[in-house]
C-alpha cells in the first residue's frame, strides 16, 4: 500500500505540480492506519490526512474482535485466551499499525472522521 501511495503523491507532486499543502489522503478504516503510517515515514511532506473510523493499535482491535468473529461469549475466559493471543500474533507479524502515534508525526493539516 506504501508504494501506492508514493506512486500517486509523486504523480501528483512531480507531473500535475500540485503543492503538497493542497494534497490529501483519506483512509477509512485500515486505509487510515496506513495512510497515517505513510505520511509518518515522509515528515518533510505537508500533506493533509484524513482518517475515517481508524483505530489507534492494531492489536487492540484485533483483539476485540477476534472472540466475536469466533462465536466466543466475549465475558469467557476462552475469549480472554483468545484476545490475549491475536494481539500477540498481530504485534509478532509488523501489523500493528500504531494509527495514533503515526497521526501525531504527520505534518500537515490532520483530521478525525468518526461516526456513529
Amino acid at each position: 500500500h506504501t508504494h501506492t501511495h508514493r506512486s500517486a503523491i509523486d504523480f501528483l507532486l512531480h507531473q500535475q505540480r500540485v503543492p503538497p499543502e493542497k494534497i490529501c489522503i483519506v483512509g477509512h478504516s485500515i486505509g487510515g492506519a496506513i495512510a497515517a503510517k505513510f505520511l509518518a515515514q515522509h515528515p518533510h511532506l505537508p500533506i493533509a490526512l484524513c482518517c475515517s473510523r481508524s483505530f489507534a493499535y492494531m492489536s487492540c482491535i484485533a483483539g476485540e474482535l477476534a472472540p466475536l468473529f469466533l462465536g466466543i461469549p466475549p465475558t469467557s475466559r476462552k475469549a480472554a485466551v483468545v484476545s490475549s493471543l491475536t494481539s500477540g500474533l498481530v504485534i509478532l507479524s509488523g501489523w500493528q499499525h500504531k494509527s495514533l502515534d503515526n497521526f501525531h508525526k504527520a505534518t500537515g493539516k490532520k483530521w478525525l472522521q468518526y461516526c456513529t
